[in-house]
């Protein structure tokens, strides 16, 4: 059983590379377990009570953050946090908790009281604490990056920008959208952003701002690039605050506008704003605080903006702004400076074409609006069928294909930039449509006809590939649209090209079915180009023909759909996994396992990385089941008499477009195998409007 759990972790660990990236100040703190158990309590009253209180203090602790875990609180019901230092109270309910990762927000000294508040007329109210995280008030020390001799900041209070609990600065460019350095968020994204941050305490300590002023970050929304200088950038979401309900940038009331990048140094100043460390002679109590300086503009390339500004560690993620018109033009990432006078200071530049594109789907996308597109039209009846691209229902000549097919500009309503999540298509026939081997790739193009040569076709603008995946399964129903599972974003910058070539490459395909239509896919009659029944490598020129496949291109809608196979069970049957809801934003969906052992315990792992290609369990002793994908979350249930268990989600409002979660269950068997489970197939959700 533990190998079970354990194998994902240790693969991921194995397969992990660790990239080099500048020091972070990250506050230095000890970790505690504790296992603090209010249990199930009800609240049979008409008023809102008090139902548990316990005291958590970690002698000499400078802050403190408390740790939750298993916790029911219903409607009414809320956790009431007070530091008893400052007597400072943060509220969480049962939403909240989850914005803020099962945890506290931050708070000085060394007690906090955790009050189990029940709603009236509540049953199985509980909260379980697990541990706390004590800062030790230790000042983190680093060479500094200041530019000549000494240290020219000087406090500020710019109210855009905040304190990340990482120790970088975070900075908003709309009401929750934050960037900083991607090397801030390359560990963690689950981070807080605290704003008004008060002064250090005489030792350099650092001091807690109020709640009402700490925001969690929406981990899932981030985009990130950590490679060194002027390739380091990071663009997420934020989270609403528990206590005041409010997004930073209504409560802050202001946030950054971005500028255009100075072509020359020439008479431009940069000024640097951020949460850097201090060394004598400078006050400790500036340690971590907010401070700002405005130095020479040094030099600029085409990814890189130098200055001489003061900057020391904690300023990684800074907003470079251009002081001659107040606007960013760039995140501020590396040490430079020294007392050399050629020495500099080096950012990301903000117009980066993969932050533009970053910033944009963050924000929701450009462009034609509408959660997708059809190409040529919606109709999923209409329209002969065709086995190119995705093959027949036997083996032979239709096994191996590559094809290419065009989005032009006017299909996506001819924006700037926009961000494609998944692509879809009609099957004319119920069944699973098995490939041995399947790649699409997707690239920008100003052609506006193919050519029959698929390199030229396919160019060398912003190629990517989207999907490769070995032993793919794709569960299709007849003539419904059907999401192919794409494993990341395709982002889409006209000035690379107005037009999208999709190119898809299928190897042993063939439709499991026991239908007699004909196994193809709606087509309708834009251009497309074709090659088939070649062996190991495709031909490097195609024909051209005017049958492509009818396609949805998606930008934000949402989805769960079902891929992969299951293993037979000890009862002679295949559990397996399916799924209700829509994964639209602010709605619930439900895993549901069925076919397994009546009262059965079983896993449900949920990840978000597929392996190519998928982990056979016979390493294990599970002959025949499969683990499609990496393992971050694993949830222990027990099913019915039936041998059935549903498991109801939230997509929390808020939440991201496009975000991928894969599911998978795994119910106890013991009889079934040497390892005792047997697997089902897995359930992608993305998710959208």
């Amino acid at each position: 059983m533990q190998k079970l759990l354990t194998l994902p972790m240790v693969l991921t660990l194995a397969a992990a590379a660790v990239a080099q990236s500048p020091w972070i100040p990250t506050p230095k703190s000890n970790e505690h377990k504790l296992n603090i158990d209010s249990k199930y309590v009800d609240n049979t009253g008409s008023t809102a009570k008090v139902v548990f209180s316990h005291t958590v203090r970690i002698p000499g602790a400078v802050w403190l953050r408390i740790h939750f875990d298993k916790a029911n609180l219903p409607k009414g019901t809320k956790l009431q946090i007070t530091g008893l230092q400052k007597n400072w109270v943060q509220y969480l309910d049962g939403v909240s908790l989850v914005d803020y990762f099962h945890k506290s927000c931050f708070f000085d000294g060394e007690a906090i009281k955790v009050e189990l508040v029940a709603g009236p007329n509540t049953k199985g109210n509980r909260v379980l604490i697990v541990g706390a995280t004590a800062g030790t008030g230790e000042v983190a020390a680093k060479p500094e990056s200041i530019c000549g001799t000494a240290d020219n900041r000087v406090l500020s209070t710019d109210k855009r920008q905040g304190r990340l609990s990482v120790g970088c600065t975070g900075w908003l460019c709309d009401k929750d959208i934050m960037l900083t350095a991607g090397h801030c968020v390359a560990s963690t994204r689950a981070q807080i952003l605290s704003f008004n941050v008060p002064l250090s305490t005489s030792a350099g300590g650092l001091v807690a701002s109020h709640p009402n002023d700490q925001y969690p970050t929406v981990a899932s929304t981030f985009k990130w690039l950590n490679s060194g200088i002027g390739a380091d950038w990071a663009v997420g979401k934020v989270g609403k605050n528990s206590n005041t309900g409010k997004l930073p940038g209504d409560a802050q009331g202001d946030w950054y506008s971005l500028g255009t990048v100075p072509s020359s140094s020439t008479g431009n100043t940069i000024r640097i704003t951020g949460y850097g460390t201090v060394s004598s002679p400078v006050s400790r109590t500036w340690n971590q605080v907010q401070k700002t300086h405005v130095g020479p503009m040094y030099s600029v390339n085409s990814t890189t903006i130098r200055y001489r500004t003061d900057t020391t560690g904690g300023n990684s993620g800074s907003p470079v702004i251009h002081n001659n018109t107040g606007k960013v033009v760039g995140i501020h990432t590396h040490a430079g400076c020294n007392t050399s006078s050629t020495s500099s200071n080096p950012g990301t530049r903000i117009d980066r074409s993969d932050l533009v594109a970053a910033i944009k789907s963050v924000k929701g996308g450009g462009g034609g609006g509408g959660t997708s597109i059809f190409i040529p039209d919606n109709s999923s009846t209409v329209g002969s069928c065709n086995v190119i691209p995705f093959g027949h229902n036997t083996a032979g000549n239709w096994s191996n294909q590559k094809y290419q097919a065009l989005i032009a500009a006017n299909d996506l309503g001819d924006p700037k930039s926009k961000t494609i999540c998944d692509l879809a298509f009609v099957s004319c026939v119920a069944g699973i449509r098995h490939f041995d081997r399947i790649e699409i790739r997707m690239s920008q193009t100003n052609l506006t006809t193919l050519g029959t040569n698929f390199a030229t076709n396919l160019g060398s603008s912003n190629v990517v590939t989207v999907l490769a995946q070995r032993n793919y399964d794709w569960h299709q129903s007849s003539n419904q649209w059907e999401r192919i599972g794409l494993e990341r974003d395709y982002n889409y910058v006209s000035s690379r090209g107005r037009a999208i070539v999709v190119q898809i490459t299928v190897w042993g395909a063939i439709l499991k079915t026991t239908s007699t239509v004909f196994p193809g896919h709606r087509r309708g009659t834009r251009q497309r180009v074709f090659a088939y029944n070649w062996t190991t490598s495709p031909p490097a020129t195609g024909s051209s023909g005017f049958a492509a496949t009818k396609m949805e291109v998606l930008f934000s809608a949402a989805d769960l759909h079902k891929f992969g196979l299951s293993c037979k069970g000890s009862n002679g049957k295949e559990p397996a996994l399916n799924f209700s809801g829509t994964g639209k934003i602010g709605s619930n969906y439900s895993m549901i396992v069925t076919n397994a052992l009546p009262n059965a315990n079983v896993y449900y792992s949920i990840g978000f990385s597929l392996w190519d290609p998928p982990l056979d369990l016979g390493v294990v002793g599970a002959a025949g089941c499969m683990m499609y994908f990496n393992n971050r979350f694993t949830l222990l249930y027990t099913c019915n008499s039936l041998g059935s268990h549903t498991l109801q989600l939230p997509v929390p409002t808020g939440t991201q477009a496009c975000l991928r979660a894969s599911f998978q269950a795994f119910p106890f068997d013991r009889a079934a195998n040497n390892l005792g489970l047997v697997s089902t197939n897995y359930v992608r959700l993305l998710t959208g409007n």
